[in-house]
């Protein structure tokens, strides 16, 4: 029993084990995601699995051994050799998926992994959690993962829990040797049970740990907007590069052009508040990521049967949209990535070159992307060529080569029941901007925008699902109905995807701030002397409420509300305040020591050692020193009243009103030296 009583090693159960591998779990899977890597963060976890199963194995089989007392040194040993083979380590995974500013990612991980085949004892399996919370700050911060908050918060409540059972253990090893009456004959369980039932429950058990925990939560759902405010007023242009490799979209129709293919109409759209770009510029305008030319009857295809990237027939096209503005004038304009997720630079009407940045590469149908490893410190400052806003077109441009026009009026995979829709929503239009206007008008009149909306079910053309059975969708929907409908009555025609600024406001250098939120897709007719003219048929229609186009619609969306950032705030600043006034009267009201009063407590621990010793039962922890006497009367004979006198004496020094004396601690020590004496004389 003395091994159970002394903080040495074999103490940590299979709980704690299972607490340690649920927290390193949480960790090393968020790894995985935040690299975009899921194969290299199970491999993290089979490791770290079979090393907690080793390690709890490995503890149970020598408990109470001093070679259990090694694993400090051993997980030194270890992350030492990781310094000098970490590099080589993560080649193995096929690429190295830890390079740049994930090299100390995979360095932590390596930690966690090699340092869970030393974690046998509680000191080493809390450890573990110093490397987790680092690797969890990381992730947040390359901001390449976004349910990270969820995961984070779940370890916070492992850690509390194993941290509340190793404070527990701690504690009874305190309160042993600090005289607490527990019966060393019984278990560790039992022990805790009784120590949770005196004056050292508070810190006995898992409340205060889990409180922590959940405050900690709290204050960081509030700090966290603080912070970055703050952090963002300072740094200005300071963000981070996010490698190629671990860019992940929010959404399928914005984000992930690399295939040269999207889906339309698959289901809600989920997008955050995360803000994306800063764009300095005159005015709102439309900005492009992707364009797509052939419809699929699911969605857009860049090229599809239009042949294996026309390279040719798209520069053609690039070059006829920019002659064809007449009167142009030059839109100067300034952008601030925030983020480099989905690996295109948005950019405005017809960008016609971007200065001093070559962090930057011009596609052949006009679009920009932002290659592995792109800097976000230096903007991307470019020229656009744009039309006079009083310039509106009257005519269609159709007189373009064959292989160009095919491109932006191909009617191929359009139901019948759209086509028949165009002819007669135009029947009346006298020019090819009415038809244009017409078509915008009859579809924002027949579709919601429902960011929220279901899925068009399989087998169904999405456009005329849309149109005629659902009447509810978002931009997709919406801008794919136009370009169709105007193909559908000659109208060259292409669909686009990008951004659109719908919040008006500016900040003090001018600059709009594009959320994620502000996703868009629309529609881009061909008109003469004008060019590209932006269609967007969901300005005008029906809004559903909280899944409009400027409204956020991410699980968190809450988050971000006004009403629970101020609760929040205002429940922090409680909590700080309260906290700091805790301290400060800590501080004042803390006692001054006293070498009197611990020698009071060192003389009643002898007392009770002597009383257990002749009696042979020690005081519960419950008991008080009253009926610890009580119960002993009988076994101590003529001796019952003086120790009834050094109870009461016991009880007045340390209860009492007045200051114990040196004399009075000195005659206390005599008269418990003379009843261990009277004990030990034959009677």
């Amino acid at each position: 029993m003395r091994a159970l009583f002394s903080n040495d090693a074999g103490r940590t159960g299979w709980v704690d084990h299972l607490l340690a591998t649920v927290a390193g779990s949480l960790v090393l899977y968020s790894v995985g995601q935040a690299i975009s890597r899921p194969e290299v963060g199970s491999i993290f976890l089979g490791l770290f699995w079979l090393g907690n199963l080793f390690s709890w194995i490995f503890g149970t089989a020598l408990r109470g051994k001093a070679v259990l007392a090694a694993d400090g040194v051993l997980y030194l040993v270890f992350t030492i050799i990781l310094f000098f083979v970490a590099g080589t380590l993560n080649p193995r995974f096929g690429d190295d998926p830890f390079t740049g500013i994930f090299y100390s990612v995979g360095f932590l991980s390596w930690m966690i992994v090699m340092g869970s085949f030393a974690a046998w004892r509680d000191s080493t399996l809390l450890f573990q959690a110093v490397p987790s919370i680092a690797i969890f700050g990381l992730v947040g911060c390359y901001d390449t993962f976004r349910n990270v908050i969820y995961f984070f918060f779940a370890f916070l409540l492992c850690i509390a829990t194993l941290f509340a059972r190793i404070n527990a253990r701690n504690m009874l090893d305190y309160a042993i040797r600090s005289g607490a009456p527990i019966a060393r004959e019984s278990s560790e369980e039992s022990s805790l049970a009784a120590l949770r039932k005196g004056p050292w429950r508070s810190v006995a058990g898992p409340t205060w740990a889990l409180l922590s925990a959940g405050a900690i939560v709290l204050l960081s759902l509030a700090g966290a907007p603080l912070v970055q405010e703050s952090v963002q007023s300072v740094v200005g242009h300071l963000r981070l590069p996010i490698p190629q490799n671990v860019r992940s979209g929010a959404s399928q129709s914005f984000f992930r052009q690399s295939s040269g293919v999207v889906q339309i109409g698959t289901g809600p759209v989920s997008l955050s508040n995360e803000p994306v770009l800063r764009i300095q510029m005159d005015r709102q305008r439309f900005l492009r990521t992707g364009i797509y030319y052939d419809y699929t009857g699911k969605g857009w295809d860049r090229y599809g049967s239009l042949g294996q990237q026309p390279q040719n027939e798209l520069q053609a096209l690039v070059w006829s949209s920019q002659t064809e503005i007449k009167n142009s004038s030059n839109l100067n304009f300034s952008i601030e990535m925030l983020t480099t997720r989905g690996g295109a630079l948005p950019v405005p009407a017809e960008t016609i070159g971007i200065n001093g940045n070559h962090d930057v590469v011009l596609k052949f149908d006009g679009t920009y992307t932002l290659p592995s490893g792109a800097g976000l410190a230096t903007p991307y400052v470019g020229i656009a060529k744009v039309a006079p806003d009083d310039v509106l077109g009257t005519d269609a441009q159709r007189e373009l080569p064959p292989s160009e026009l095919r491109l932006i009026t191909s009617t191929s995979n359009i139901p019948e029941s759209v086509q028949q829709l165009a002819l007669k929503v135009t029947k009346r239009s006298t020019s090819d901007w009415a038809k244009a206007r017409a078509i915008e008008n009859e579809i924002s009149g027949r579709i919601v925008y429902d960011k929220n909306a279901e899925g068009v079910p399989a087998g169904s053309d999405p456009v005329e699902y849309a149109l005629f059975t659902s009447k509810r969708g978002y931009c997709d929907l919406f801008a794919t109905s136009m370009v169709l409908m105007a193909r559908s009555v000659g109208l060259p025609a292409r669909y686009v995807v990008g951004f659109y600024p719908f919040g008006e406001e500016r900040d003090g250098a001018g600059r709009f701030t594009v959320p994620e939120r502000d996703a868009h897709a629309w529609a881009e007719i061909f008109f003469k002397g004008v060019g590209w003219v932006p269609f967007d048929a969901t300005d005008g229609a029906q809004e559903a409420e909280g899944a409009g186009r400027s409204d956020s619609t991410s699980g968190l969306a809450w988050l971000n509300a006004a009403w629970f950032i101020w609760s929040v705030k205002s429940l922090a600043l409680l909590v700080f305040a309260g906290g700091f006034l805790l301290t400060i009267r800590a501080v004042v009201n803390r006692p001054v020591r006293d070498p009197r009063r611990e020698r009071l407590i060192q003389l009643y621990g002898q007392f009770n050692h002597v009383l257990a010793k002749r009696s042979g039962t020690r005081r519960m922890i419950e008991q008080t020193p009253e009926e610890y006497l009580a119960a002993l009367r009988p076994t101590l004979a003529e001796d019952a009243p003086r120790a009834e006198a050094l109870t009461a004496a016991f009880l007045l020094a340390m209860f009492g009103p007045y200051e114990v004396e040196d004399a009075a601690l000195d005659q206390m020590q005599v008269e418990i030296r003379e009843l261990e004496k009277s004990g030990g004389r034959k009677r």
